[in-house]
């Protein structure tokens, strides 16, 4: 008598080889899928520096543009043109507390300038808070680390003392904030 199906032998075997396959495959996508989310998160922040410089360099883009060694800040809220709608943890970007901070420098010869750009870019996602701590332009073009935030209050740029931004990146003052609040969020 011919008996059909799998014996408990065969069985294991294959539970064996699909548990190996597994324990080999899953770290390798969970990477793959950390490593999508660190690109996306700095592909906002590149665009949103090139907004920023945009915004700087239109004459008529009413933004002032900081003196020598004075800052402006940019929100998200203020910079977005509806490219921000799909974080990379599928939370929601915090258009007020992700910002460009806009520094005028001196430049290398005698009368000339540079502006350099900081950028702080912050998801919510699940009552936690994750993305781009502040970080300077060219470290962000090199591929900055993602990683969770503090509270809320530590990334509200209105809540943060002037000293924040002296001591992260050495604004005298801040000439000019740019926040558009355009729908409510809740935290």
């Amino acid at each position: 008598m011919k008996k059909n199906g799998f014996t408990l032998i065969e069985l294991l075997a294959s539970l064996t080889i699909l548990g190996l396959l597994m324990i080999v495959t899953v770290p390798n996508i969970v990477g793959i899928l950390s490593q999508n989310r660190e690109r996306i998160y700095n592909e906002d922040a590149k665009k949103m520096i090139s907004t920023a410089k945009y915004k700087v360099a239109s004459t008529n883009s009413g933004v002032v543009k900081p003196s020598l060694n004075e800052c402006v800040v940019m929100s998200l809220g203020f910079l977005d043109n509806g490219e921000y709608d799909n974080p990379p943890n599928e939370g929601e970007y915090l258009r007020e507390q992700s910002y460009v901070v806009i520094k005028k420098v001196a430049g290398s010869t005698s009368g000339t300038y540079r502006y350099d750009f900081y950028v702080r870019l912050v998801e919510k996602f699940n009552g936690s808070l994750y993305g781009i701590d502040y970080s300077k332009e060219s470290t962000v073009e090199k591929g900055v680390d993602t990683k969770k935030l503090g509270s809320i209050s530590d990334v509200n740029v209105q809540n943060i003392d002037k000293n924040y931004f002296k001591n992260t990146c050495g604004c005298n003052t801040i000439t000019a904030n740019y926040f558009r609040i355009d729908k409510k969020l809740t935290y």
